[in-house]
């Protein structure tokens, strides 16, 4: 080991001054004899100590050297040993993964082998089933002009002029009702058209459409002559059917029975109106105190204007709290959440009659609007009748009338729908109810045979002795 100098901590300290323990300091740098004596002898013994320790590790390492050659045979043997036995077991490895890829390979050209097999089979099949198929077809193609009707240059024009004229109704009643109207390509019954491709009837399934789909107005329904009978409720079909008009006339069109409906029910309206009840229907009409002819006029006219602007679908209700959703209870279900259900129930029905007055108030708004219009066209209150019809005569005489007759039909179709919604409800709680106490009646009754049964079992499941108060 390379000598070196002296270690800065152990280092005389002549440059500073020396601290003694009693705190006397010397402020001359000089150090006492003593001291320099110790510091002497501690230099000595490392020189010697460090020279004992260099010869030490040579003598070491000698001895290290020496003690591997005398034990190199069984180093190399213990190394011999462990070096086969990787090998080893890398040799097994890699035979078990060539097993593997054989058995995979064997697998694979099997399984190839099998599906081209199976289609040849099938392959087979379908050739067996075409020359089935061929045979067949060449014993029928003897037969192809006497079964099929093919179109020849010659007869071209007469078979687009009868595919033309296939639903075109005849000049004369006698003449449509000898011709043959087949149904059309999606078997439906066909529209019948005259010589100008107008629809001149239409089948009754299809009659009922809307007032814009036809420019003047619905045409007339058609029934297929001779092939079905007529109903006793077309009592005039028939006499119709054989009349000049058996088209048109076969059965009384819907405009007839709407118009027959419509005065049926302003008649109802008026006989109670006379006699002093409140009327079905509320008109919102400030003409009150008029003469009684034209107020029927007027009523009527409105009502046919309504049914002639309102479309033939149903009023739907969209309030979120109509929908009832039934569900069976189950066995733990307790008296406690039929009971819940019900408040659940009434709540909705609380919430629904609140609406209903929200509605009134804001007819009564409307109502109050009405009256403030009134008044800014110069008429003082609403029974003044003569003011009324001369302000609104002078606006639109059939703004009111018709819009007093939708709001009414609207109103109508809405109360016949709250109507169906509380029945419906009504039923669904009921049976709900119902439901649950029979599950609550079936599980106390369930609870009951369970104990009924632990009560003659013993402390360990088995059956014990009957005692004297068991009978």
């Amino acid at each position: 080991m390379r000598r070196t100098a002296v270690r800065a901590k152990f280092r005389l300290k002549d440059d500073l001054m020396y601290v003694h323990e009693a705190g006397h300091t010397a402020s001359t740098g000089f150090s006492p004899p003593y001291q320099r004596w110790q510091w002497k002898q501690n230099e000595l013994f490392r020189s010697v100590f460090e020279d004992q320790t260099s010869h030490l590790r040579k003598v070491y390492a000698k001895q290290y050297y020496e003690a591997y050659i005398s034990n190199a045979d069984e180093y190399i043997s213990k190394y011999n040993v462990t070096k086969a036995a990787t090998l080893a077991s890398w040799e097994a490895e890699m035979e078990a993964q060539e097993a593997k890829r054989r058995e995979d390979f064997q697998r694979h050209e099997g399984r190839k082998m099998l599906r081209n097999k199976h289609l040849d089979l099938l392959r087979e099949k379908r050739e067996r089933q075409f020359f089935h198929w061929y045979e067949r077809a060449s014993e029928r193609l003897q037969y192809a002009d006497e079964t099929f009707k093919f179109v020849t240059r010659e007869n071209i024009d007469a078979h687009l002029d009868a595919e033309l004229d296939k639903y075109v109704v005849g000049d004369t009643p006698e003449e449509t009702r000898a011709k043959h109207f087949p149904l059309n390509f999606i078997g439906q019954m066909p529209y019948l058209e005259d010589g100008d491709l107008n629809v001149v009837a239409a089948p009754n399934a299809r009659a009922a459409g809307n007032y814009n789909d036809w420019a003047k107005g619905r045409p007339a329904g058609s029934q297929p002559i001779g092939v079905f009978e007529p109903t006793p409720l077309e009592g005039a079909a028939s006499a119709d059917v054989a009349s000049e008009a058996p088209i048109s006339g076969a059965v009384r069109s819907l405009d007839d029975v709407e118009a027959e409906v419509a005065s049926r029910a302003v008649d109802d309206m008026l006989a109670e109106e006379e006699r002093g009840a409140t009327p079905t229907v509320e008109t919102i009409d400030p003409i009150a105190d008029g003469d009684e002819a034209e107020r029927k006029g007027a009523i009527r006219a409105s009502i046919e204007r309504a049914q002639h602007d309102l479309p033939d679908a149903n009023w739907v209700d969209r309030r979120p709290d109509t929908t009832v959703t039934d569900r069976s209870p189950t066995i733990a279900e307790t008296k406690s959440a039929v009971a819940d259900r019900k408040r659940r129930a009434a709540a909705s029905a609380k919430k629904r009659q609140r609406r209903e007055r929200g509605g009134s108030r804001a007819q009564q708004r409307i109502e109050a609007q009405q009256q403030k219009n009134l008044e800014s066209l110069g008429i003082s209150k609403p029974g003044d009748a003569a003011g009324a019809a001369s302000a609104i005569d002078e606006t639109d005489p059939t703004a009111v009338d018709s819009k007093a007759a939708r709001r009414a039909e609207a109103r109508r179709r809405r109360e016949e729908m709250r109507r169906i919604d509380d029945s419906k409800l009504a039923e669904a709680q009921n049976y709900a109810v119902s439901k649950g106490q029979r599950a609550v009646s079936q599980a106390l009754k369930d609870r009951d045979e369970t104990g009924a049964q632990k009560e003659g079992q013993g402390p360990k499941g088995g059956s014990r002795k009957p005692r004297d108060e068991d009978f």
